[in-house]
């Protein structure tokens, strides 16, 4: 049974009259006899009474009259569907995320890649930096934002996001006396932070501005996530260098302080293997492209 044959069908079903229904269908009235006689055929059983006043359905033409609706309707959806995914405004993305990129980035792109493709559907994941590129090339993701990777064969990286590296201190820390500090205020300090595998160019660029500063960071305590780090320097453990977007979680117990000069960055990249052709990727990396790169704060 052809899609054609039923769209015949539902047009003289609805119209009772084969002239209206081929001009409808805008098509000669002969074409659309046939193909109501070969559906008929088909199906074994007559769908219309025909006589010289009237056409009228018979039993079995009503009962396939909703079902062809359907089928018609179903078809159609199919089709938009199809057509929305082929163009990168539908379908499903997996994308993968640092915590600290759920502070700024995600409320900058999400909402405009929700209009770029409003039928289209977000899978999240949050996880640490290698754990996202491990999920990545086992196709599990489809995108991820991360601590840039050394750079590897068939991953296309992108820096979207940079900003100042902040010093996090117990709130009755003497240095918060101050409005920034020096690095080399933290000599002697006890340091939280990340475990270098979860991110080893962050962590490498954070140890060796401290060497630059004339002293290595005595780590007295890891924690996977930044949220974590944090919550451990309200808790007295010591002291952590962390992203300055990490502010807008405003624990009590824990003070912000710029470092003088900017000594340390951190940035975010949007990272995704290079034979990843879907339509919708393209989209959401384009949308990233144009909201980041028109936004003040935070990229580069």
């Amino acid at each position: 049974m052809e899609l054609r044959h039923l769209r015949s069908f539902l047009a003289v079903a609805e119209e009772l009259h084969f002239s209206r229904a081929a001009r409808r269908l805008h098509m000669a009235q002969s074409p659309l006899s046939q193909q109501i006689q070969r559906l008929e055929r088909e199906l074994g059983v007559p769908l219309f009474r025909r006589n010289r006043r009237k056409v009228e359905l018979t039993d079995a033409g009503l009962a396939m009259l909703d079902h062809a609706r359907r089928a018609i309707d179903d078809a159609e959806r199919a089709a938009n569907a199809a057509r929305a995914a082929g163009t990168g405004r539908a379908g499903r993305l997996d994308l993968g995320f640092l915590a600290t990129a759920a502070l700024a980035l995600l409320p900058a792109v999400l909402p405009r890649f929700r209009e770029a493709a409003p039928g289209a559907t977000l899978r999240l994941t949050e996880a640490g930096s290698q754990d996202l590129l491990q999920a990545l090339h086992r196709g599990e993701l489809d995108v991820a934002f991360t601590r840039p990777p050394a750079p590897a064969a068939g991953l296309a990286t992108e820096v979207v996001w940079r900003e100042p590296v902040v010093a996090a201190l117990p709130a009755e820390h003497p240095l918060c006396a101050e409005p920034d500090v020096h690095l080399a205020d933290l000599h002697g300090e006890d340091f939280v932070t990340f475990p270098r595998w979860s991110a080893p160019e962050f962590y490498d660029h954070l140890v060796g501005v401290c060497q630059d500063a004339g002293f290595a960071p005595r780590i007295v305590q890891e924690a996977l996530a930044m949220p974590t780090v944090v919550g451990l320097v309200a808790a007295g453990l010591g002291v952590a260098l962390v992203p300055g977007g990490i502010r807008h979680l405003a624990l009590p117990g824990v003070a912000y302080r710029e470092l003088r000069g900017e000594p340390a960055h951190a940035e975010i990249a949007m990272v995704h293997l290079t034979g990843n052709a879907r339509p919708l990727l393209r989209v959401f990396t384009t949308t990233v492209r144009d909201q980041l790169g028109s936004s003040a704060p935070g990229p580069p």
